[in-house]
């Protein structure tokens, strides 16, 4: 699993975790990862958490076409 550091560009739209303190956070591809604003701790790392075409789908899957 890949982990950000603050300042790393975002890969790609969606919720990642902040690896101190658990905080999901939604970043828009190519931005900056920035410090976690629940914990401040300015050496902490980012992972991927959910896409936001993966919650789409996700939807669409538990509730059908309408």
């Amino acid at each position: 699993m890949a982990e950000y550091e603050i300042s790393d560009t975002t890969p790609k739209t969606g919720e990642y975790v902040c690896t101190s303190c658990g905080e999901m956070t939604e970043f828009e591809r190519d931005d900056d990862f920035s410090i976690c604003s629940s914990c401040e701790d300015d050496n902490g790392k980012w992972v991927f958490a959910v896409a936001e075409d993966d919650e789409d789908k996700k939807e669409e899957d538990e509730f059908g076409d309408e």
